[in-house]
Protein backbone atom coordinates (compact mmCIF):
# COMPACT_ATOMS: atom_id res chain seq x y z
CA UNK A 1 0.00 0.00 0.00
CA UNK A 2 1.27 3.35 -0.91
CA UNK A 3 -0.84 6.28 -0.50
CA UNK A 4 -2.78 9.23 1.17
CA UNK A 5 -6.29 7.12 1.67
CA UNK A 6 -7.19 5.51 4.68
CA UNK A 7 -6.37 2.00 4.37
CA UNK A 8 -6.59 -1.24 7.13
CA UNK A 9 -3.85 -2.10 9.27
CA UNK A 10 -4.32 -6.02 8.21
CA UNK A 11 -6.61 -7.59 5.46
CA UNK A 12 -7.93 -10.72 6.36
CA UNK A 13 -5.22 -11.27 9.26
CA UNK A 14 -2.54 -10.21 6.73
CA UNK A 15 -0.42 -7.31 7.96
CA UNK A 16 -1.05 -4.09 4.97
CA UNK A 17 2.22 -2.81 4.87
CA UNK A 18 3.30 0.92 3.38
CA UNK A 19 5.79 0.16 -0.10
CA UNK A 20 7.54 3.75 1.23
CA UNK A 21 7.89 1.86 5.29
CA UNK A 22 11.07 2.87 6.12
CA UNK A 23 10.74 1.85 9.71
CA UNK A 24 9.20 -1.53 8.18
CA UNK A 25 12.40 -2.65 6.20
CA UNK A 26 13.86 -5.26 9.33
CA UNK A 27 10.55 -6.40 9.43
CA UNK A 28 9.67 -7.38 6.27
CA UNK A 29 12.11 -10.43 5.98
CA UNK A 30 11.04 -11.11 8.67
CA UNK A 31 7.09 -11.01 7.60
CA UNK A 32 7.31 -11.85 3.66
CA UNK A 33 8.02 -14.46 1.53
CA UNK A 34 9.51 -12.93 -1.96
CA UNK A 35 9.41 -16.65 -3.62
CA UNK A 36 6.05 -16.29 -3.49
CA UNK A 37 3.66 -14.18 -6.31
CA UNK A 38 2.42 -11.01 -5.52
CA UNK A 39 -1.59 -10.38 -6.27
CA UNK A 40 -1.91 -7.15 -7.68
CA UNK A 41 -5.46 -5.92 -6.76
CA UNK A 42 -5.30 -2.23 -7.89
CA UNK A 43 -6.15 0.04 -11.35
CA UNK A 44 -3.71 -1.62 -14.44
CA UNK A 45 -2.10 1.92 -14.67
CA UNK A 46 -0.48 1.66 -11.13
CA UNK A 47 0.92 -1.65 -12.34
CA UNK A 48 4.02 -0.58 -14.04
CA UNK A 49 5.17 1.35 -10.92
CA UNK A 50 4.25 -1.22 -7.96
CA UNK A 51 5.89 -4.10 -9.90
CA UNK A 52 9.29 -1.83 -10.14
CA UNK A 53 9.62 -0.70 -6.77
CA UNK A 54 8.57 -4.13 -5.46
CA UNK A 55 11.25 -5.77 -7.58
CA UNK A 56 13.58 -3.18 -5.63
CA UNK A 57 12.39 -5.19 -2.20
CA UNK A 58 13.40 -8.12 -4.03
CA UNK A 59 9.77 -9.73 -5.18
CA UNK A 60 10.15 -11.80 -8.68
CA UNK A 61 6.32 -12.83 -9.24
CA UNK A 62 3.37 -10.60 -9.94
CA UNK A 63 -0.14 -11.33 -11.13
CA UNK A 64 -2.21 -8.44 -11.88
CA UNK A 65 -5.92 -9.14 -11.14
CA UNK A 66 -7.83 -7.30 -14.21
CA UNK A 67 -11.71 -7.67 -14.55
CA UNK A 68 -11.03 -10.21 -17.54
CA UNK A 69 -10.22 -12.67 -14.52
CA UNK A 70 -14.25 -12.10 -13.28
CA UNK A 71 -15.10 -13.88 -15.67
Amino acid sequence: MDNDEINPTTVDGIPVIRLDCKSCEEKLDYILDYSLPVYLGTRGVYHSDIISRMKEKGFKEFVPVTVDMDS
